[in-house]
């Protein structure tokens, strides 16, 4: 129920409908988007199975190297989805990737750091709340990106970044969701 598989090396992608690659004919309530949108939260992971050539890698910042260590970064959402080999980190105004939090309204800054392992990037995309929010053309195989995204003071917000590459490959960031404390519930409680 913390965890949900954005991209499936043998379908493709269910983040959303018309969202790149996406699974053709897949029903809009199985894509991911609409469950953000009613207020659920999770994070976000790739993998593969028997059947597939193609990449997909669940990425877990984990602060220490052992099952436990690995099983909490999962729980705690810090994960990203991927489509080839990269590392992937965001943070909204100091909350990592992955957190549901109250917090006081105004402006915020969503930041992401990119590393490639040697692809080419091609653009940072921002989705806040359903939309794609803001695009960043980016070069190079390490980038640092920045997006100013602000707290409102009468409704939760989620955020997530997707990343592509000159490829076509995709990375995705686990959503983070802010609300002020007079109206945040929580979508799990943590």
């Amino acid at each position: 129920d913390r965890l949900i598989e954005v991209w499936q090396g043998y379908r493709g992608s269910s983040e959303a409908d018309g969202a790149p690659r996406s699974i053709p004919g897949l029903e809009s309530r199985r894509y991911c988007l609409p469950h953000l949108d009613q207020g659920l939260h999770f994070g976000l992971i790739a993998s593969s199975d028997h059947q597939s050539s193609h990449g997909a890698f669940a990425g877990a910042w984990a602060e220490e190297i052992t099952r436990a260590g690995i099983f909490e970064a999962l729980y705690q959402r810090r994960t990203f989805a991927s489509t080839a080999k990269m590392s992937l980190w965001a943070e909204w105004n100091g909350y990592p990737m992955g957190v549901s939090s109250s917090t006081d309204p105004g402006p915020g800054v969503f930041s992401l750091e990119v590393d490639g392992f040697g692809r080419d990037l091609s653009k940072v995309v921002l989705v806040v709340d359903g939309k794609e929010h803001a695009e960043r053309a980016v070069t190079g195989t390490v980038v640092t990106v920045t997006f100013d995204v602000a707290i409102p003071a009468n409704e939760e917000r989620f955020a997530y970044a997707r990343v592509v590459f000159a490829d076509g490959e995709l990375g995705w960031t686990s959503p983070i969701r802010l609300g002020p404390p007079k109206v945040w519930t929580g979508p799990d409680g943590s």
